[in-house]
């Protein structure tokens, strides 16, 4: 079987993980790009694709996960309100975690874009 593995079987999640504590980690503390690939099993060059777009990756996660949060809290809002015969948007919690949804959204949103922008930087 060739061609691209599935969401499943690739590791695109845990190197992306990985290269972000790795960036975190100052520079002189850190290993090589080189031994965190082989330390992970992987070639530099992938890793190094994938580094380059790490930034845009946990702005995108950042997002997901803001959204997920989000909805998980409007349907337990819903359920009691729709128990006691109400609007759901009447209740100030729903006007809370509106609020907090989209500005948190918006940080997710303007990080994913000032990633985009960032020049590529220079392989060693």
């Amino acid at each position: 079987m060739q061609g691209r593995k599935t969401k499943n079987e690739s590791r695109s999640a845990e190197f992306r993980q990985r290269l972000l504590i790795w960036r975190q980690t100052p520079e002189s503390l850190r290993p090589s790009l080189r031994a965190l690939a082989r330390e992970l099993g992987t070639s530099h060059q992938l890793l190094q694709h994938y580094l380059d777009g790490v930034g845009v990756w946990a702005a995108q996660q950042g997002r997901l996960r803001v959204e997920q949060e989000y909805e998980r809290k409007c349907q337990d809002i819903s359920r009691r309100a729709n128990a006691e015969g109400r609007s759901a948007w009447e209740d100030p919690e729903m006007q809370k975690a509106a609020r907090t949804f989209a500005g948190r959204y918006a940080y997710f949103s303007l990080l994913e874009s000032l990633e985009t922008l960032k020049p590529p930087k220079a392989a060693h």
